[in-house]
């Protein structure tokens, strides 16, 4: 049986990495229903909690910009990076620095 091949962080480092992977298994869903989620604000799959933990662990903007570079490289990203790519091209670009996590959602949900 071969072994599936590791692919390697190309962007974010290990520690967020992790972190993002460790959010992305509190949901069990594909990416674009947990993007659906975070833009329409839907609290009854979206705690408040999770808000906090997603934009505590927010890749740095030079690094959000970066992912969104390689969305044509999708398949050959690890999973918090296939992740970031879907997810944080669409949504940060409307991140207003200082901004909190609540806040960011009311924009982003009336945008």
């Amino acid at each position: 049986m071969p072994k599936k091949k590791v692919k390697e962080l190309r962007i974010l480092d290990g520690k967020t990495a992790q972190n993002l992977s460790i959010f992305l298994g509190s949901f069990r869903m594909p990416y674009e229903e947990i993007k659906h989620i975070i833009l329409e604000v839907d609290e009854a799959k979206l705690s408040e909690a999770l808000i906090q933990n997603l934009v505590k662990n927010l890749p740095e903007q030079k690094e959000l910009n970066a992912l969104a570079e390689l969305k044509n490289e999708y398949d050959d990203l690890c999973e918090s990076e296939q992740f970031g790519v879907v997810t944080f091209s669409s949504i940060l670009y409307e991140w207003k620095p200082g901004t909190s996590s609540g806040t960011l959602m009311i924009e982003l949900k009336h945008s």
